[in-house]
């Protein structure tokens, strides 16, 4: 399989996998009733779109570096997903969130000032 192949065929299995357990707790008629509104139809259409561009994304700065720089680029995403969404949706935060962030964006800084240093040759 190539990429591309690999991302359909994958999402065709998670679409069988899933697909029964929303029409389960979702309610079959409210269910089909909602996926003919076009609305629904065009952002479940949209987050297929963004998925599958996400994944090929990744695969494509997966090959491109190293798995710790990927993996570094991983946290930091995350990191601003959950800054972003605190401070879009108002949502509160506990001391031990907030510490984890700090924790995850020193982390990151530390990473690449060892990089930075590495590359001028001062370690």
């Amino acid at each position: 399989f190539d990429k591309v192949e690999f991302i359909f065929y994958t999402d065709i299995v998670t679409l069988i996998i899933m697909l029964p357990f929303w029409v389960i707790f979702e309610g079959v008629m409210d269910s089909f009733v909602q996926l003919c509104q076009i609305d629904l139809l065009c952002l479940l259409l949209l987050n297929g779109v963004t998925q599958i561009g996400q994944v090929l994304f990744a695969f494509c700065v997966l090959v491109s570096v190293t798995n710790l720089s990927f993996s570094v680029f991983s946290v930091t995403k995350r990191v601003v997903v959950i800054v972003g969404s605190v401070l879009y949706f108002g949502n509160l935060v506990s001391g031990w969130s907030v510490v984890g962030l700090i924790l995850s964006v020193g982390g990151v800084m530390l990473y690449i000032k060892t990089k930075y240093d590495l590359q001028k040759g001062e370690l």
